[in-house]
């Protein structure tokens, strides 16, 4: 990657807390690529997604977006270059039209209360763009898990961002909301160049739809790069510590499949346990 391909870097970073921290933290995300990153619970996917979006302050390192030191950014200036998207929605009895418009606040002139011809015209193309509109008179507090994810995405797409931070956006959702969720994300990154980076539970789905992968182990970066490379035997068994099997999928993109207590045991036939029935 050369430094002009560059949109975001995270050098040498160390935050946490005194229970847990990330230590020496080093990566960098192209412009208009799609980076995952991936590890178990505990592993720091959150701290490090709170330490880029500022709520955990760094010991030392940096995160960089574009030429500039995110911690240097005041609020206004951070929301209109990076839009974040978390796991948890919001589920507030407010109406979906005025929530996704809250993208436009970052761009607003002091004492401005409504947006421009300008923004709305901004708003209606995202809203058409994730096909929302038949949300739009409702209210959050009535839409699904799904629902509201997607008019998550769409308030942080309405912000125009340079890059595109989720939180496990699909963790609490049903495998229909999820593909959904990953296509449309996946369509802004290939049709408008979009950058993405997020953080993922699912191996299977980060191994299909991401680019490049980080996985951490234990607050440090354990390998980066393509599926292909990070997502393997030895790396998932390693960090996760459980065994796995890992193919081909029929995406051609790696494969992993849980194995169970004697699912790794060659030429063995299990026995299943006699039942024995209580006599009346």
């Amino acid at each position: 990657m050369t430094t002009s391909d560059k949109l975001f870097s995270v050098n040498q970073l160390n935050s946490g807390y005194q229970t847990f921290k990330l230590q020496n933290i080093s990566f960098s995300v192209a412009k208009g690529e799609f980076f995952g990153i991936i590890g178990p619970n505990g592993s720091g996917k959150t701290t490090l997604f709170r330490t880029i979006t500022g709520d955990i302050t760094t010991n030392n390192g940096a995160t960089i977006l574009g030429n500039q030191n995110l911690t240097t950014l005041k609020p206004r200036q951070r929301a209109q270059r990076l839009a974040i998207v978390c796991q948890e929605t919001e589920q507030q009895p407010i109406r979906v039209s005025d929530y996704v418009a809250m993208g436009r606040y970052a761009y607003y002139r002091p004492f401005q209360i409504n947006g421009s011809k300008s923004d709305q015209r901004i708003i209606d193309r995202y809203v058409h763009i994730t096909g929302i509109e038949r949300f739009m008179a409702k209210h959050l507090d009535e839409l699904s898990g799904g629902e509201r994810q997607l008019v998550s995405l769409t308030r942080a797409l309405i912000q125009e961002p340079e890059l595109l931070l989720l939180d496990e956006p699909t963790a609490h959702l049903d495998i229909k909301h999820q593909i959904e969720i990953l296509d449309m994300l996946q369509r802004l990154n290939t049709e408008l160049g979009l950058t993405v980076l997020i953080i993922m539970h699912d191996l299977n789905l980060a191994s299909q739809y991401c680019q490049r992968l980080l996985l951490l182990n234990s607050g440090t970066v354990h390998a980066i790069g393509s599926p292909e490379t990070i997502v393997t035997k030895s790396n998932i068994e390693t960090v996760y510590q459980t065994p796995v099997l890992v193919t081909n999928s029929a995406l051609n993109r790696p494969l992993v499949q849980l194995l169970g207590r004697h699912d790794n045991l060659p030429n063995t036939t299990l026995r299943q346990p006699k039942i024995r029935y209580a006599t009346i």
